[in-house]
């Protein structure tokens, strides 16, 4: 007997897939559809990779872009908003790319050009008590993770982002790398030792 959720993720599917066909045929209505489903979290992945709203808005616009532009070849083998957040994770990296060229064209160093600027992820925290102390605190601890996660390495990063950021199963984050399921889990377990380490000399963790 099927469920009343299986029955709605599988509307939700046949919904999703109708919309794909559409924007395939020039259905401009349909791909603003599809991307309203989930810009929202595209903004929040590229924020926790990149720690600056600007930035975010920037890479955001350009997935979608880039997207909109390729979506004749998306297969459906996965989710669009797994798709989507691919395409996201590679048009940060390409931006990755560019600052480094950029801050070595001008001798910068790049350890502090990545520093997380003021008010950056800590836009998505929402806390409810008052008092400063713990605002202080919170705020610190914030600012501290952001550092800690913009010193080790690009791919480290991501699976930090996906998996204890973002939430992502296993699987989902198999599909949106493109990689194997025990790839994605070794990765993961090396990534967060490499956060651990950073963290270590900031936190007593």
């Amino acid at each position: 007997m099927v469920s009343i959720r299986e029955r709605t993720l599988a509307e939700i599917d046949d919904k999703e897939k109708q919309l794909v066909e559409k924007a395939k045929n020039g259905d401009r209505r349909a791909f603003e559809a599809l991307v309203k489903s989930c810009a929202q979290k595209v903004y929040n992945l590229a924020l926790r990779l990149c720690g600056n709203p600007a930035t975010a808005e920037d890479i955001s616009q350009g997935a979608f872009i880039n997207a909109y532009k390729s979506i004749s070849r998306f297969e459906h083998k996965c989710p669009f908003a797994g798709w989507i957040y691919r395409i996201t994770v590679n048009e940060w990296k390409g931006t990755v790319r560019h600052d480094k060229r950029r801050l070595y064209s001008k001798h910068d160093s790049l350890e502090e050009q990545r520093e997380t600027e003021d008010g950056g992820i800590k836009k998505e925290i929402t806390d409810t008590r008052q008092d400063p102390a713990t605002d202080f605190d919170r705020k610190n601890r914030s600012e501290i993770i952001e550092k800690a996660l913009s010193e080790i390495n690009d791919e480290a990063r991501i699976m930090i982002v996906l998996r204890d950021m973002q939430e992502k199963s296993y699987e989902e984050i198999s599909e949106i790398m493109e990689t194997s399921l025990g790839t994605v889990k070794s990765r993961i377990a090396r990534a967060r030792e490499a956060l651990r380490e950073k963290l270590s000399k900031y936190l007593e963790v």
